[in-house]
């Protein structure tokens, strides 16, 4: 059995779907969803 992934989302609702997230499950991938206006928080590469 592989590693779960943990892969952070933002508030998205496309990325939210039923099928996305059932493939997700079925792939070993945790999602976490990002809390609206708190995206930046998690993409260190950018700059403020």
């Amino acid at each position: 059995m592989h590693k779960p992934i943990l892969f952070l989302w933002d508030d998205f609702s496309g990325h939210w779907r039923k099928d996305v997230v059932i493939i997700a499950h079925f792939i070993n991938v945790d999602l976490m969803k990002v809390p609206s206006g708190y995206t930046y928080v998690c993409q260190l590469g950018i700059a403020h």
